[in-house]
């Protein structure tokens, strides 16, 4: 099981029985750095950090889109809903990465990473139950780039 420390000295662990990271294996080697600039408070419980970097660390999978672009929707695996995709884009430059942890509710001290991915923070989709107006809006104008391997 792989652990991190916040800024604030919480202990961070990886997901048990599924670990996020691997999804997003660009991010790991920059976890220790991004996860360091989290200070978490006695309040929180659930926390979304962007975390800016001085360079370029990745490319982000999330894109904005237009009319121009051909967008389609895939369900992915372990997800409850589609997901909106392009096609014939690439992923762009970022010096974000994006951190979500969840206190842990028996050992307060500590936190689960719930994702982390190079790339500002997006919404949840809308699909989830965790949705907002405002996850329909940036959804509709924005995709994950289809990587054809």
């Amino acid at each position: 099981m792989r652990m991190w420390r916040l800024g604030s000295g919480h202990l961070v662990v990886d997901r048990p029985g599924h670990s996020h990271v691997q999804d997003h294996a660009a991010v790991l080697p920059l976890l220790d750095k991004a996860l360091s600039e989290v200070v978490a408070q006695p309040e929180d419980d659930i926390i979304v950090r962007e975390i800016e970097f001085d360079r370029v660390v990745g490319a982000s999978q999330c894109v904005a889109t237009t009319e121009a672009d051909d967008v389609f929707f895939h369900k992915r695996t372990g997800r409850k809903g589609p997901t909106r995709f392009v096609h014939n884009r690439k992923p762009e430059p970022t010096r974000f990465v994006t951190v979500v942890l969840k206190r842990n509710k028996t050992m307060t001290e500590v936190f689960v990473l719930s994702t982390a991915y190079v790339g500002k923070t997006a919404p949840p989709e809308p699909w989830s139950h965790l949705a907002t107006v405002i996850s329909v809006e940036f959804w509709r104008t924005h995709a994950l780039v289809w990587l054809d391997e």
